[in-house]
């Protein structure tokens, strides 16, 4: 449903409607508790990351905030496609206003979505961030991606 997707300029066949409530895809099959969470945008994303939960488009909603804060999370990555940069800061901002600590990760130097660089490359990714301890303060990180 909120996968519509459209290869031109046309409207895709299904759109969010404004508002719209929807989980958090991914926690139905490895439920995260109180350990970083990398929030990606899409179920492929979502594939390739580990310990992630796809958002299902470009903005987070009350409902999986509050799934967030019911989880024990306290610590959040959103990592989303290249030219994203815009709504990543945006919804870090949102989480942060909701006492949930969230770095936006802009991935510098590729066009390539997280899952196009692949689950080897994301999994490294994704273990560089959670395991930082030098993240003292809400801060945008720019992470470069080396070109394959």
């Amino acid at each position: 449903y909120w996968m519509g997707r459209s290869l031109n300029d046309q409207l895709p066949k299904t759109i969010e409607n404004c508002g719209s409530e929807k989980p958090l895809f991914g926690r139905h099959v490895n439920k995260i508790i109180g350990v970083p969470v990398i929030l990606v945008e899409g179920v492929f994303d979502h594939f390739v990351t580990p310990n992630s939960y796809a958002i299902m488009g470009s903005h987070v909603t009350s409902k999986q905030i509050d799934t967030l804060r019911e989880d024990k999370i306290k610590r959040v990555f959103v990592v989303g496609d290249p030219d994203a940069a815009r709504s990543i800061n945006t919804i870090a901002e949102y989480l942060l206003h909701s006492h949930i600590t969230a770095f936006p990760v802009h991935l510098v130097g590729t066009n390539k979505d997280p899952a196009d660089l692949g689950r080897k490359y994301m999994k490294e990714l994704v273990e560089g961030l959670i395991y930082r301890t030098d993240l003292v303060r809400p801060q945008i990180l720019r992470i470069q991606v080396n070109q394959l």
